[in-house]
């Protein structure tokens, strides 16, 4: 088995304007209760009758806080300059409400396509075969069918059906596929949905290194799997300070302290963290917080040679709303993103407009905040100020981030082309860089954006998908193990005429939905 990548990634943008042993499962805020498998499945099957009108109601909802969102966006962006442009802010309305549509109606028949490595059976073709442990373009994986959300990991995925099941397939030594040790199956590397949380309808999914998130269209976020620290030892979401060692095999519910009123709606997820927006205008932060990815305080996990199991449970695991540098303002998280050690949040404000902000490891300037220092606050990237960002994604050592006008910056590490800014290729040894954002050359206005371990994905308004960076292991799927320095346009075999719902990409491979128009 190939050494585990410390990176896990992420899938493409979703709506960024939101409506204002036995593994413990949480019952209530702070407690949980010890469940078996089929207990946890008789809790979590909602029938169609009953969901299917939920999400209508959902996406009634996302709407009217798209629209509230716009128009607060448009007085800003007016008092700052009477004379200013609303074209940009009202394309970009469009595409949100493109994307509402397709996370709330989701397109009827889709196929999901992977490529790059699977030896730890990422790509969900198994691992039986030599054909299928790498993959050097796009396939089909005839499994699934009609996905409606997908993320891929450091070496696993997670998928979810228009029929609201969700399908987890890859590496499950560290918990992330959602399968009890004891129930494993030989196929393993194959989609199944078993154990993961089915017919929830999910509205938002990621994964990261060992873990994978899910947020349902009723608010509840599920998480499985594990956080690795620093030295490799599994933590995880546990309903006290004496659990937080080892993984979760079967999902459990966190608890988010929020509002009345106020849901998650989407996720992120870093190597070892995670992020929640909130439907009013928040973010929450939990996992493991070594380098300040979490953006708020929290202490160490040792006191000497001993884990702080409290220190763990109260200031890492808990999910909390991070620490925005600077005076406080009003502030309305507009979206997220997370690289592998270190979180991006877009906000925008009455007084201030939009911004960009970033926090945790910056040994690359992976922050683009044009030094290498660490960060444990969310500090502005100040080449973004007033820029409307409308996603930002982070891979282990770099970050990218596109405009509501589709143009495409990157910063941080980009020896293996991931910044896509030059056509050299660097010499053995030399690692190049960029602490401060620089702009990408790519044909088209993008729309989405997911970036792997080591590589990137966008898809135009064309519905063109663009891939570049480390290439060794296929997950760029241009049909070659080399780095890509710049965009390049991928080949995929049937797309013409067909929709590219999402993308993302894991450690070492990819992942696309595509179909419907």
């Amino acid at each position: 088995m190939p050494k585990r990548p410390n990176l896990s990634s992420h899938g493409s943008k979703s709506d960024p304007y939101p409506s204002a042993g036995a593994s413990p499962t949480p019952t209530a805020p702070g407690r949980f209760a010890a469940a078996s498998a089929s207990t946890i499945k008789s809790r979590t099957l909602l029938t169609a009758a009953r969901t299917l009108p939920l999400l209508r109601v959902e996406h009634l909802r996302s709407t009217r806080g798209l629209n509230e969102s716009f128009l607060a966006a448009s007085r800003a962006a007016l008092h700052s300059n009477k004379g200013a442009s609303l074209r940009a802010l009202a394309e970009e309305y469009l595409a949100y409400s493109g994307a509402l549509r397709a996370t709330y109606e989701p397109p009827g028949l889709t196929r999901v396509l992977t490529f790059g490595t699977g030896d730890c059976g990422q790509l969900g073709f198994g691992i039986e075969e030599d054909r299928d442990l790498m993959i050097r373009r796009p396939r089909t994986l005839h499994t699934l069918a009609s996905a409606s959300l997908l993320a891929a990991g450091g070496l696993h995925n997670l998928a979810v059906l228009s029929d609201g099941a969700a399908y987890a397939w890859g590496c499950n030594d560290d918990g992330s596929v959602g399968r009890p040790t004891a129930q494993r199956r030989v196929d393993e590397g194959t989609a199944k949905p078993d154990y993961t949380p089915a017919k929830v309808h999910g509205i938002s999914a990621a994964a990261g290194d060992c873990q994978s998130v899910l947020v349902d269209s009723e608010g509840r976020v599920w998480v499985w799997g594990c956080y690795k620290d620093k030295e490799g030892k599994p933590i995880r979401d546990a309903p006290s300070p004496a659990g937080v060692r080892g993984k979760n095999e079967l999902p459990v519910k966190v608890p988010m302290p929020l509002a009345d009123g106020a849901k998650p709606v989407q996720v992120a997820c870093g190597a070892s963290f995670n992020a929640a927006r909130t439907s009013d205008g928040g973010v929450q932060t939990w996992g493991l917080g070594e380098c300040g990815e979490l953006a708020r305080p929290a202490g160490p996990l040792k006191v000497g040679e001993d884990y702080d199991l409290a220190c763990i449970a109260r200031q890492h695991l808990k999910p909390a709303a991070p620490v925005f540098a600077g005076p406080s303002a009003s502030r309305y998280v507009k979206t997220i993103g997370a690289g592998g050690y270190h979180l991006l949040v877009v906000t925008v404000s009455p007084a201030a407009g939009y911004q960009t902000w970033a926090s945790g490891l910056n040994n690359y300037g992976q922050l683009g905040l044009g030094d290498h220092d660490n960060r444990k606050e969310l500090t502005p990237v100040e080449a973004f100020r007033g820029m409307n960002m409308a996603c930002v994604d982070g891979g282990m050592h770099h970050s990218m981030a596109v405009s509501a006008e589709g143009e495409l910056y990157a910063f941080g590490r980009g020896d293996s082309g991931q910044l896509g800014n030059t056509d050299e290729i660097p010499p053995s040894g030399y690692c190049e860089e960029s602490p401060v954002p620089v702009p990408v050359a790519c044909t088209g206005k993008l729309l989405q954006l997911a970036c792997g371990a080591n590589h990137n994905l966008v898809v135009t308004s064309d519905n063109e998908v663009y891939s570049w960076g480390y290439g060794d292991m296929s997950a760029l799927g241009h049909g070659k193990d080399e780095d890509q320095f710049r965009p390049k346009k991928m080949l995929i075999e049937g797309a013409a005429g067909k929709a590219v719902h999402k993308i993302a990409g894991g450690g070492q491979h990819s992942a696309i939905i595509l179909g419907g128009k």
